[in-house]
């Protein structure tokens, strides 16, 4: 299920194949992959369940540092533009409220 303002694209491949292969693919083109971060086993260290879920940070500093230069925030929302992507990203048209949680305090 996508959170509202997130494209999604379905996979034919498992999650660890589909990150694997967005990862070689963005490295392919040339791109920094700055992270790969695993909140799954995150969630293991914590004790708690959590369903395959990565995010890959990646990037091109030739083309966003000038955009950082004259606004650094803009950093969070820049992603690659190419339409090739498996997995997910926010949809520029909406940047808040795109995260409903239970409350828990926090």
């Amino acid at each position: 299920m996508a959170a509202d303002g997130l494209t999604t694209i379905p996979s034919n491949y498992g999650p660890k194949e589909t990150m694997d292969r967005l990862e070689a693919e963005i490295k392919a083109k040339g791109m920094t992959v700055f992270a790969r971060i695993d909140h799954a086993a995150g969630a293991a260290q914590a004790g708690l369940s959590l369903r395959p879920t990565e995010v890959l940070l990646f990037g091109n500093a030739k083309a966003g540092t000038p955009l950082m230069q004259s606004n650094q925030t803009i950093g969070i929302d820049l992603n690659p533009s190419d339409g090739r992507r498996h997995g997910g990203r926010p949809r520029r048209s909406r940047k808040r409220g795109r995260h409903q949680t239970m409350s828990r305090g926090f």
